[in-house]
């Protein structure tokens, strides 16, 4: 019988893989375009009203689950920019373009 290794299957643990794959292929305009995305502005009016009622201990069990969701999706964002700065990075340090 063969044992397999078993991984984390959290979201984070999810994304990471993927991402530790993708930044190997990411292009320098694939890069300069994650880089340029940016949360709408109502949803930043959300985040911000969300977090108001959260300082305020006033958050519904809904909204506490809309805040899990704005965190997870912030989380994957800054991953995705994360790994387009360094292969920008990379392109500088070794002088290409790709």
């Amino acid at each position: 019988m063969v044992k397999l290794m078993q991984t984390p299957v959290s979201d984070s643990a999810i994304w990471n893989r993927l991402f530790q794959f993708a930044g190997k292929s990411l292009t320098v305009g694939a890069a300069r375009s994650i880089l340029r995305l940016e949360f709408s502005q109502s949803d930043m009016d959300r985040m911000h009203e969300l977090a108001a009622k959260a300082r305020a201990g006033q958050l519904t069990d809904s909204e506490r689950d809309e805040v899990n969701v704005y965190e997870r999706a912030g989380n994957v964002l800054a991953l995705w920019k994360s790994k387009a700065r360094l292969r920008l990075k990379k392109t500088q340090v070794n002088g290409s373009r790709n």
